[in-house]
């Protein structure tokens, strides 16, 4: 990793800190409601404008994670998944799976997404929970 990019994420937190979500400010209700469900009603939101933004915030470590939860265009989420992947980062679909880009592939995911740079497994589990709880919905 370049040292430039590694100064882009600053130390963290205590390790016991509710997580802060960034969700769409133009898809607020869902992915609020959503995200005080997995993470617990005191989950700290961060709504803003833009994927490509939302995902800065994970990797300025002002947002531990980006919930999207309708379909989105994929050109809109591509540079993001790069700068993740290039820091350690994920982004998957809500279904855990890695977004692919090819040309045989469709223009927009419409599974949703979680973006992270650390304890991506951790949310996923919790997003899996939730899911079970409320009989494989996440609506």
């Amino acid at each position: 990793m370049s040292e430039y990019l590694a100064g882009l994420h600053p130390p963290h937190g205590q390790e016991n800190e509710l997580p802060i979500i960034t969700v769409s400010r133009s898809h607020t209700a869902g992915a609020k409601d959503l995200a005080r469900g997995i993470f617990g009603e005191q989950v700290n939101l961060l709504t803003a404008a833009g994927a490509g933004y939302k995902v800065l915030q994970v990797v300025a470590n002002n947002a531990t994670a980006y919930l999207h939860t309708s379909k989105i265009k994929k050109w809109d989420i591509c540079a993001g998944d790069a700068i993740l992947h290039a820091l350690g980062g994920t982004m998957t679909t809500l279904n855990d799976q890695l977004i692919r880009y090819g040309p045989d592939e469709s223009p927009v995911n419409t599974e949703g997404l979680l973006a992270t740079l650390e304890k991506h497994d951790k949310y996923m589990d919790q997003l899996v929970k939730y899911r079970t709880a409320h009989n494989g919905q996440l609506t």
